[in-house]
């Protein structure tokens, strides 16, 4: 049997986000959280405005991380309105919102939203700990158990490359025009990620630095969280710059 799982010593991460976090039943549930998830880097945050400071503050340290986020009811609606203006961070989330109201937020456009929220509405906090423990993508399962080496590239076309030639006129470059759009409406399919992800895993899941690598490749880790293909170019081009670049050879 494979042991690649305990391999992977990806840190992972836990933010907070509830304006009465101090009072005496979510300090309870903080030691809950801190006492079943040790490894795990937690932080507690008591308005949005003390999350974008933080994250500021922290880019280097949180940029191309996974965090699970667990908002309160109270803060969710204002979380939400301003997710995606958390440019000033290259994160991807497993957001989750704990609450008392679980039919009001239920209701809402992010209750189960696949990028904003993608771990819906709970009212007991054994649910979000539950979520956070538990793998639900079966993609990450069938990667981390993937044989070394059993995916192959396939083989390069020789002599295939760039080409330049003089255009006297415009209509002499009409067909690379066209053909240029059509190749950017259909260079990558889901399918090409796909079969990207098995090769990388399959070359260094067993790499002393795959907790580099991994998580670059998938973002999301364990959980299925719908990334948008422009968040998931940055994590990709990410494996590329100098800084990484030498994981790969």
């Amino acid at each position: 049997m494979n042991n690649q799982k305990k391999d992977l010593n990806i840190t992972r991460y836990i933010f907070w986000i509830d304006a009465n976090i101090k009072t005496e039943e979510n300090q309870k549930y903080l030691k809950e959280l801190i006492k079943e998830f040790p490894s795990y880097k937690i932080e507690t945050f008591t308005s949005i405005d003390n999350l974008e400071s933080f994250l500021t503050k922290e880019k280097k340290k949180y940029d191309f991380k996974f965090i699970y986020n667990i908002i309160s009811g109270s803060l969710a609606e204002s979380f939400f309105n301003r997710y995606n203006l958390f440019t000033h961070t290259i994160i991807v989330a497993a957001t989750i919102v704990f609450c008392g109201n679980k039919n009001f937020h239920s209701s809402k456009p992010y209750a189960n939203d696949l990028y904003l929220n993608p771990g819906g509405v709970v009212n007991n906090f054994v649910e979000v700990i539950e979520y956070i423990k538990n793998p639900n993508d079966y993609l990450w399962q069938n990667l981390t158990n993937i044989q070394q080496n059993s995916i192959n590239l396939p083989q390069k076309n020789i002599g295939f490359g760039n080409s330049f030639k003089y255009a006297q006129s415009l209509s002499e470059i009409t067909l690379p025009i066209i053909l240029t759009e059509i190749i950017k409406k259909n260079l990558i399919q889901d399918m090409d990620i796909l079969k990207f992800k098995q090769y990388i895993f399959s070359r260094y899941l067993y790499n002393k630095k795959n907790d580099i690598i991994i998580p670059l490749v998938k973002p999301s880790l364990e959980k299925s969280v719908y990334i948008p293909l422009k968040k998931r170019a940055k994590y990709l081009l990410r494996l590329y710059t100098p800084k990484q670049i030498f994981i790969l050879i």
